[in-house]
């Protein structure tokens, strides 16, 4: 879990040593998008974060690496990230991989579509610097159950 200060209402979360090794995988072709995600969680004590601009980069990232968790947008050239969704969860070496989606897309139907899919979480853009935290403190407890 994460440890949180309390200097500023419990809100900074910082990473635990033993999830500072984690790989992170960005996965969006808006650059502000992963600036911010970036930033975020290098703030928490992450390190190892790759980025890649659409799905089938990102999957030739994860076919060659393994990541923990990897942020994904839905609206992607080339794949969309609800079809890197369906592929990775289609093969088991990605069970214990986090994939979390940050997307405009804010129809209830569409969020529940993507989670039962097998997304780990959905989080809707604009997305606050707050939520990140929250999101990955609640998929850090995810990936300590699954790992």
């Amino acid at each position: 879990m994460l440890q949180k200060n309390t200097t500023d209402g419990g809100q900074d979360m910082t990473v635990p040593d033993k999830f500072r090794d984690i790989k992170v995988l960005i996965v969006d072709d808006h650059q502000l998008s992963v600036k911010l995600i970036t930033k975020q969680l290098e703030s928490m004590g992450f390190s190892r974060i790759d980025t890649a601009i659409n799905g089938e980069e990102a999957l030739n990232m994860l076919k060659a690496e393994t990541y923990g968790i990897v942020f994904f947008d839905l609206n992607m050239p080339v794949m969309d990230g609800f079809d890197l969704l369906k592929t990775c969860r289609a093969m088991p070496e990605f069970d214990k991989t986090a994939f979390i989606t940050v997307s405009a897309e804010a129809m209830k139907e569409k969020i529940l579509h993507v989670l039962d899919s097998g997304a780990t979480a959905y989080l809707t853009k604009p997305v606050s610097l707050d939520n990140i935290k929250k999101q990955v403190l609640k998929t850090l407890d995810w990936l300590e159950e699954h790992g």
